[in-house]
């Protein structure tokens, strides 16, 4: 059975660099960045959009499950979230929920090549202070010291992911 795998976390936690990690390297992973569809409603308020983007999702991750494909779903998922989006899969669906979790000082500061703005930087403290930097659902990988390649590869690990061979 294709499995549902749930990599969540806070804004600048790796989540988007990992995905682009495991998607060219692992074998018939379809990848769902649930923020890429806020694109389609991008004039809709945020509290509006959020659960229409997570239903969307939901219903993609569900096609793709259909045609035996794991499927990666992004998205900073709350418990609440979680307990949103779990019954639009199946009861049988196996779902492997990872959250990506980065130190808050670290988190708050630019880690890659993008420059984080204000409104970022106080997502990232509110999600550390209420708690969705590390949602119960999800089994913690702490990003702070370690390479994105090297998250990309213990998520591979813990997921059983079928990874392609490295090219020589």
């Amino acid at each position: 059975m294709a499995r549902l795998i749930i990599l969540t976390g806070a804004p600048n936690a790796g989540k988007s660099t990992v995905a682009r990690l495991l998607k060219a390297q692992c074998e018939r992973l379809a990848v769902i960045e649930v923020d890429d569809l806020r694109a389609c409603i991008a004039w809709m308020d945020l509290a509006e959009a959020v659960p229409l983007n997570l239903i969307n999702a939901c219903d993609v991750a569900n096609n793709f499950l259909a045609h035996g494909l794991d499927v990666l779903f992004v998205y900073p998922l709350s418990d609440a979230d979680f307990a949103f989006i779990r019954p639009r899969f199946a009861p049988t669906q196996e779902i492997l929920s990872l959250a990506l979790w980065c130190a808050p000082e670290q988190n708050a500061q630019c880690r890659g090549t993008r420059e984080l703005s204000d409104w970022e930087r106080e997502r990232i403290r509110w999600m550390h202070a209420d708690g969705m930097a590390r949602p119960r659902f999800a089994q913690i990988v702490d990003t702070t010291h370690i390479s994105a390649q090297t998250v990309a590869d213990e998520v591979i690990r813990i997921c059983g992911l079928n990874a392609r061979p490295a090219s020589t």
